[in-house]
């Protein structure tokens, strides 16, 4: 027998405020992160216990992620060279360890991002500056083509609507996009939309009229323009918006879209027929502002404070980043097949609207917290989180089960065929 000492939290995970589990030589949070773990000297306690028990619950700890295969090695790397269609390649600065612990940080070379290298790359998969790319299928989209997924795009779509208005998120609405700030125009449109979700006979006319209103002073406060042939692209009105603002303005227009389209009123839908060159617009100035603010701003990071009510530990810099980027893209594909559909529906074919990479496995978007979420990203199914382009969905019918892919990836799979797809 022999004196017990108590361990202490590691420095990493005593300067973040999160619980450590004290493994020895390094606890689980540090291996995970691939940052150097380092212990405070360690005191005295006040009662004693076997040496030998001690050691022996350490060595058997060692032995059991060495030896389990539910622990996998902890690397920073969750590429597989075997998929690399899954993951591509990282375009982020090299990294080092910083003095305290506390993680990599960038490197000042050429290839360095700024503020976005400032966590370890087994992080960063989804930073790749490729990832903005929009390409285009050389076909258009026609009814003797897709007609088997038109219908059920448009309920898709509608059901994750009332989704949202009951839950508060959807596949293309993360939880916590507004969780620190609402805008007002979006609360108009959730409230809108509940409404309309409750509709009765007796007041379904006025509810569109509700709907008309409220969507017509949408339009209206973003000074845009482009109802009244301003077809600028580099509107300055839109730039000076926040990607926040950017994306609860085409949330909002989405939502009064989908209804006035598809609910079969002629006014509802010749009005909302005029609307649809806005949300084109909206969309992609989206898209454009995000691709240019994350790749000039030097301090990318700090837009994700807003995003979060508080003081934001820097762990969660990674979480609240891809939350932005990915709803950003899912928005983006969402509001140009909600066009296309339509356009398809009405005149029987349609451009090819374009898609971006996003990411396609299970349980990355619903992640409820960084901690999660990260450990979905690093120690995951080997074939990382399926970050793939949206033209790219097709392999995955044939290459994984209905429950390895999420619910918004199977809206984009059906666009190569409901059979398929099923089988």
């Amino acid at each position: 027998m022999g004196m017990f000492f108590e361990p202490k939290a590691c420095r990493t995970c005593a300067k973040s405020k999160r619980k450590c589990g004290r493994e020895q030589p390094a606890c689980l949070r540090c291996q995970a992160r691939g940052t150097v773990c380092e212990y405070p000297p360690t005191r005295p306690g006040t009662f004693v216990a076997i040496v030998d028990d001690v050691s022996s619950s350490t060595n058997s700890m060692q032995s059991m992620h060495s030896t389990n295969p539910t622990y996998p090695a902890r690397t920073p790397n969750i590429v597989n060279p075997t998929h690399a269609s899954l993951t591509p390649p990282l375009s982020i600065a090299s990294t080092t360890s910083s003095p305290e612990g506390t993680g990599p940080i960038a490197s000042s070379g050429s290839g360095s991002t700024g503020g976005l290298g400032s966590f370890p790359q087994c992080l960063a998969w989804f930073l790749n500056a490729e990832s903005w790319k929009v390409d285009h299928q050389e076909a258009s989209l026609s009814t003797s083509f897709c007609s088997s997924f038109l219908r059920i795009y448009v309920t898709y779509l509608q059901d994750w609507l009332g989704q949202w208005a009951t839950t508060g998120s959807n596949p293309f609405i993360h939880a916590h996009l507004y969780a620190a700030r609402f805008p007002d125009n979006l609360q108009i449109a959730i409230t809108t939309l509940t409404t309309y979700r409750n509709r009765t006979k007796q007041n379904a006319e006025i509810v569109l009229k509700i709907i008309e209103d409220q969507a017509s002073k949408l339009v209206e406060s973003s000074s845009d323009g482009i109802l009244s042939g301003n077809n600028n692209s580099s509107n300055p009105a839109s730039h000076e918006l926040s990607l926040l603002d950017q994306c609860a303005r085409l949330h909002a227009l989405i939502v009064y879209q989908t209804i006035s389209l598809f609910d079969g009123d002629i006014r509802a839908r010749h009005l909302a027929e005029s609307r649809l060159p806005l949300l084109s617009r909206w969309a992609q100035q989206l898209l454009d502002s995000a691709r240019e603010k994350f790749s000039s701003t030097p301090h990318v990071l700090d837009m994700t404070t807003t995003l979060y009510f508080g003081p934001m530990d820097s762990q969660e810099h990674p979480w609240y980043l891809w939350i932005l980027k990915e709803g950003i893209r899912r928005t983006w594909l969402t509001a140009g097949g909600l066009e296309a559909i339509y356009s398809m529906l009405q005149r029987g074919w349609h451009r090819c609207p374009g898609g971006v990479m996003f990411t396609t496995r299970k349980g990355v978007w619903d992640a409820p917290s960084a901690l999660e979420w990260e450990a979905s990203c690093m120690v995951g199914a080997p074939e990382g989180v399926g970050f793939i382009h949206r033209f790219e969905t097709d392999k995955l019918i044939s290459t994984r089960t209905p429950d390895d892919v999420d619910d918004f990836t199977r809206l984009m799979e059906i666009t190569y065929g409901v059979e398929r797809m099923e089988k």
